[in-house]
């Protein structure tokens, strides 16, 4: 029997039973028959034609370059709410109305595409990934997200705008890139110099005031460890919100640096490599010989006793200390991969010379990094292993400041061949001195890092993370038995050796989560971090050698230590400590209109004092995308404009050491028991359980805009951070505790400011484009209070100038950071040879110690421009950098300009003074304001069309530190200004040089 005879048949019989029912309930159920049915019948027609509306449209989304799967990509139906998200294998599957039209395709990095849906319900989309929108990922903590969904302030740099030429660290190729960021490398061409950092002004009065750095998701990764090349973006964390993920080592700022990985796609070869050399610009200029023999007579007149001690040589000492340098940096580098895995390899080596005789670096890195998906593309595994040895000498920078000092006629050699050595001399020949000295140090880092990330589910993952960085240290020393200062000192050959070990590993474990729905976007993450930290070291020392063949290899072979005398002894320490945090971040985004972004870490370490092991860092920050409101007209003068608002706490614990927080022993006075002096053990420093990081507190104010048509775009930011519990060491009570001084929390500290970034397309056609791009900054710092218990600190001067001329500075509260403290110059009193000064009864301005804050040497305001031009295969980049608004103490001149040293030798400027003796005053504050041309690039980039296996190929030319603008009299303004001490144009200096560098880039 059929079906369709079975359901007849059952409704019959329905109907009979309905006519047996009693005649109230028959009326009921006629009326359930006759009404209720054709009523759920309409409702079943009216749902039959909406179910069979739906229609179910799959397929897969790659990368149109390489073919690789695109994983997170969003398919939205246009003018609607329903939407999802690609899997792991680019797949995807969306149930859509039967009329729907078109499908939206987003993702970052690539452009949004539109397509039209036709008789296929299975479609393969290639997404397009253009120079704009690589340009609209940022990196941020744990993550990257669209520019156009961030709400704090973050700054990220390309490779394309990174500065050219010849680069010795690897921030130098952001150096006048990022607002508020100030790098220094106060030793200019010297090949071991190394880069400070400080973003947003100085922040703390004992801890770092470097940013943290974050390399390939290592916290704290070593720079030291990468070459420059390998480099592909960098990401700052200028503000609090951002910053806050990191917790007790975000106070300072983060830099996230993102190194180089292969695609997916056809192998390809890399070869990068320049040559440069390094033109010392201006030495000192002191009396030649020649000056020098003419000045006798007049110093005679003063001083009638003095005999010329005439060596009978003309020496230019800053020439002979000085060669001409030729560096060369090679580059190599392999990738390929598949839609399944992915390899990279790339070799740097770096030969590196200096302008100072014995001073080199030789580096060799490699770089390995690999990506492979497996468990049908659920399970994704990243790697990085890199190392780096490193062997270099030393530069010794007072063989300069000796230069300055050394008597211009004193030969270097003696006719024999030894080096010449004046007996009334007591630093001896420079020259000697240096070439009888081996002082260097080789290095081995080795650090590696490998992620796991599983999909649990559509929108939720989980990634376990490991990391692990290594460095081995051995420094050693050795002067020779005939070195002046040897000989003299009794030390007949000096040697030493040290060796160090350090380590640090990772452990971190994350899940995220990424939902979208219809005009409703949410990124969720939480996570756990683990990290210690172990350093070891061991060094030894010795004296009195009979020969130099052992150099620093046979320190047993001193008798110093055997015989007990000064000079010689063992040391060894080791520290260790731990960091333990749990962290998470939500990011919501309604309508692509209004923007919130909130984290949370709390996070425990073992440097703090027992009663503050843990501490709280929460972030919020907000932001309204205005442009994208009803009330903003549809072809405006704003492309783009959005308002954001962050507030977010950050902590400083690098000023804290492993054990500061307790009371350590070490050995201390003997005593006598039973005829023998016996040793002791006791307390070495006094304990504080209260002991805790620095706390900043940042909040910021800032509008992203870019205008119609894309030729202007930039940011401008408002910020005000207050750093509470500053870390200082105080005079402790004695008694209760045992020890004069105590590390502890006792001040606060204010910047604000602001910043600008502008972008700007001057012209872009076929044949020429130029774009520029400026930065600038302003800071203004304040130190609020420094207190400890219920007294409040007097003011503190610090940093001792020579020839017992006191302290330079002032550190007082109301004031900045970096005053310099002195008196007034007036005039000088030539008959009695002294200075004279304005007094307080002159200038009631001037304290009791006829003294005031005389200047400032931290730079209130920088500034950095970039200029990018092409035509056809030509290119060009012109880049300025320039810092304001501070001064400089030339000590150079407040030592070298007195004619009292002429028995060495002294600045020709100071035939110019008619006086000589010492005294710190304003009379050598100078103004400190310049502007550089810091880089010219010119390049051309070779037609490789007709060369089978070239792909690419580009030659250029380069010129660093080329000109400077400055009314400061001393040799270069572009000194050391970061720290607390900022502003000294010192004696003991490395030249400072234009590099000249040609090089070539080729792929293959």
């Amino acid at each position: 029997m059929t079906g369709s005879n079975l359901g007849q048949r059952s409704l019959l019989n329905r109907l009979k039973l309905v006519n047996q029912l009693p005649r109230h309930m028959k009326r009921r159920t006629t009326c359930y028959i006759h009404f209720c049915f054709p009523a759920l019948f309409v409702l079943l027609l009216a749902a039959f034609p909406a179910l069979a509306q739906n229609k179910t449209v799959t397929g897969k989304v790659t990368d149109a370059k390489d073919n690789r799967a695109l994983e997170a990509v969003t398919v939205i139906v246009k003018d609607s709410k329903l939407a999802t998200q690609t899997r792991s294998d680019g797949s995807f599957s969306i149930s859509v109305p039967a009329n729907t039209k078109y499908l939206n395709f987003s993702a970052i990095g690539y452009e949004t595409q539109q397509v039209q849906l036709g008789a296929s319900l299975t479609l393969a989309i290639a997404m397009v990934q253009t120079e704009k929108s690589i340009e609209d990922v940022v990196v941020i903590g744990y993550g990257v997200t669209r520019k156009t969904d961030v709400t704090s302030a973050i700054t990220s740099v390309k490779e394309k705008d990174f500065n050219k030429g010849a680069v010795i660290s690897p921030m130098s190729l952001v150096q006048g890139k990022v607002p508020g960021l100030v790098i220094v490398n106060s030793n200019g061409t010297d090949p071991n110099g190394q880069s400070s950092m400080q973003l947003r002004g100085v922040s703390t009065l004992k801890g770092s005031t470097s940013p943290f750095v974050v390399i390939d998701g290592v916290p704290g990764g070593n720079l030291n460890n990468l070459s420059p090349e390998d480099v592909e973006s960098i990401d700052v964390l200028r503000d609090g919100s951002a910053a806050a993920i990191y917790g007790t080592r975000g106070s300072n700022g983060v830099i996230i640096v993102t190194t180089k990985r292969a695609k997916s796609g056809t192998a390809s070869f890399n070869y990068d490599s320049y040559v440069y050399t390094d033109i010392p610009k201006k030495f000192p200029a002191v009396l030649t010989a020649e000056q020098y023999r003419a000045y006798a007579d007049v110093y005679k007149r003063t001083n009638p006793t003095f005999v010329l001690n005439d060596g009978g040589a003309s020496t230019d000492w800053f020439k002979v200390l000085s060669k001409t340098p030729v560096s060369q940096v090679h580059n190599f580098s392999v990738s390929s991969g598949t839609d399944k895995s992915t390899i990279r390899a790339a070799v740097s080596i770096r030969n590196l010379d200096g302008i100072a005789i014995s001073t080199w670096r030789k580096i060799v890195n490699t770089r390995l990094s690999f990506t492979q998906k497996a468990l049908d593309n659920k399970l994704s595994i990243q790697g990085n292993i890199a190392t780096s040895f490193l062997n270099y000498l030393n530069s010794d920078n007072t063989i300069y400041g000796d230069a300055m000092d050394r008597n211009p006629t004193f030969p270097v050699f003696n006719p024999d061949g030894s080096y010449f050595e004046d007996p009334l001399d007591s630093k001896g020949n420079p020259y000697a001195r240096r070439m009888q000295t081996e002082d260097g140090e080789r290095i081995k880092h080795i650090n590696g890092s490998v992620k796991a990330t599983l999909d649990l589910m559509p929108n939720l993952k989980a990634s376990g993370f490991f990391a692990f960085q290594r460095r081995d240290a051995i420094s050693y020393y050795y002067q020779s038995r005939d070195a002046f200062l040897s000989r003299i000192n009794g030390q007949n050959g000096n040697a030493s050796r040290s060796t160090s070990f350090s380590y640090d590993r990772t452990f971190e474990y994350t899940l995220d989560y990424n939902k979208r729905l219809g005009k409703h976007s949410l990124s969720a993450l939480a996570g756990y971090s683990y990290q210690d930290f172990m350093s070891e070291d061991f060094n030894a020392s010795n004296r009195n050698f009979l020969t130099d063949a052992f150099s620093y290899n046979n320190l047993g072979a001193g008798q110093a230590f055997a015989a007990g005398t000064a000079g010689a002894g063992l040391g060894s320490g080791k520290s260790s400590s731990t960091l333990i945090a749990f962290f998470g971040r939500g990011i919501y985004n309604y309508n692509e209109k209004y923007l919130l972004t909130a984290s949370l870490r709390r996070e425990g370490s073992s440097k703090f004092g027992i009663n503050h092991k843990w501490g709280l860092f929460p972030a919020v920050s907000l932001g309204w995308r205005i442009s994208r409101e009803s009330f903003m007209p549809e072809k405006g003068l704003f492309e783009d404009l959005k308002l954001r608002l962050g507030y977010g706490v950050t902590g400083n614990q690098e000023g804290i050491g492993a054990y500061n927080s307790l009371a350590t022993l070490s050995t201390g006075a003997s005593f006598l028991w039973d005829n023998t002096f016996v040793p002791t053990y006791g307390a070495s420093r006094n304990p504080n359980p209260d002991l805790r990081w620095e706390k900043k507190t940042e909040y910021n104010l800032g509008i992203d805009f870019a205008l119609r048509g894309g030729k202007v775009s930039g940011s401008i930011d408002l910020y005000s951070r207050e750093t509470s519990d500053l870390l200082l060491d105080a005079t402790a009570p004695v008694p209760s505790l045992i020890h004069q001084t105590i590390l502890v929390n006792l001040g606060k500290m204010r910047n604000r400011g602001v910043e600008l970034a502008l972008n700007l397309k001057l012209i872009e056609n076929k044949k020429f484009s130029w774009t520029n791009s400026l930065t600038f900054s302003y800071n203004d710092n304040l130190l609020q209070s420094v207190t400890y218990g219920a007294s409040t600190s007097a003011p503190v001067d610090h940093y001792s100038l020579p020839q017992n001329m006191g302290s330079a500075f002032r550190r007082e509260v109301g004031q900045p950071i970096g005053n310099f403290y002195g008196k007034v110059f007036k005039d000088f009193d030539v008959q009695n040879n002294k200075w004279i000064f304005y007094t307080q009864a002159e200038d009631p301005a001037l304290d009791a110690q006829n003294k005031k804050i005389i200047g400032n040497g931290m730079p209130k305001m920088f500034a950095g421009m970039s200029n990018n031009l092409s035509y056809g295969r030509f290119d060009m980049t012109v880049f300025l950098r320039g810092t304001f608004m501070f001064d400089l103490l030339n000590i150079m001149d407040l030592v070298y300009t007195n004619r009292a040293r002429y028995s060495n030798n002294f600045l020709q400027k100071g035939l110019d003074i008619p006086i000589s003796s010492y005294a710190y005053s304003n009379y050598f504050i100078e103004k400190g304001d310049f502007v550089k041309l810091d880089n010219l690039t010119m390049g051309y980039t070779i037609n490789t069309g007709k060369i089978k296996y070239l792909k690419k190929a580009r030659v250029y030319a380069s010129g660093q530190n080329l000109l400077t603008f400055t009314k400061f009299s001393g040799r270069d303004p572009d000194i050391q200004v970061n720290g607390l001490e900022p502003g000294l144009a010192m004696m003991n200096f490395y030249p400072r040089a234009t590099t000249l560098t040609l090089g070539i880039s080729l792929g293959f």
